[in-house]
């Protein structure tokens, strides 16, 4: 059985671990040997992780603002809008359509009644003006083709019926009968019968 990597992120408000990094990560090690537990297997190497299938990253939020990264990197973006940085977040909003979208989604949670109910209002409006414009599109394309069937068909049938008048006209005339008489019958003019 194939086992899939497990990741933990966890995001720290507070310097919780003694280490020189806001970005720790952290994989499951054994602990030293006791030595009355020891066993002599002769091994060439000693496995000191489990897996690296288990992961475990601890991002310290405090470590990080004092580090102030460039915002050009995706996770460093992510970071700023956790930590509330308004600045920054303005400028990264402009460039990452995910955190605009985040942003954006956040700003109308922090607003009253009211103010949430107009957003949503003209969310609705946005959805509905959005789903006709694709209706006229998709009933114009309908109706287009429905139009286009139809006018071949038309066409289809006056071109049959014209060949069948032909045919008839011809068998006619193979018969010797007058011009006149043909041209009555099948509605064609002296002209087109005698080229035939």
């Amino acid at each position: 059985m194939l086992l899939k990597k497990f990741i933990s992120i966890n995001f720290l408000g507070e310097n919780l671990l003694s280490r020189d990094t806001y970005h720790s990560i952290v994989h499951l090690k054994f602990e030293d040997i006791e030595p009355e537990k020891y066993v002599e297997m002769n091994y060439d190497t000693k496995q000191d992780i489990l897996t690296n299938l288990i992961e475990f990253h601890y991002i310290e939020l405090k470590k990080f603002l004092k580090k102030h990264p460039e915002i050009s990197d995706k996770l460093n973006q992510w970071l700023y809008l956790l930590c509330g940085e308004g600045d920054k977040i303005k400028m990264i909003s402009k460039d990452n359509k995910s955190i605009e979208k985040v942003v954006k989604e956040l700003d109308e949670m922090s607003m009253d009644e009211n103010e949430r109910l107009e957003a949503y209002k003209a969310r609705l409006a946005e959805w509905e003006y959005n789903y006709n414009m694709a209706k006229e599109r998709a009933d114009g394309i309908a109706e287009g083709e429905a139009k286009g069937r139809a006018e071949g068909e038309a066409k289809g049938k006056t071109e049959g019926l014209k060949v069948a008048k032909l045919e008839i006209a011809k068998n006619m005339k193979n018969k010797k009968m007058d011009y006149k008489i043909i041209s009555e019958l099948t509605g064609l003019s002296i002209d087109e019968i005698e080229k035939l």
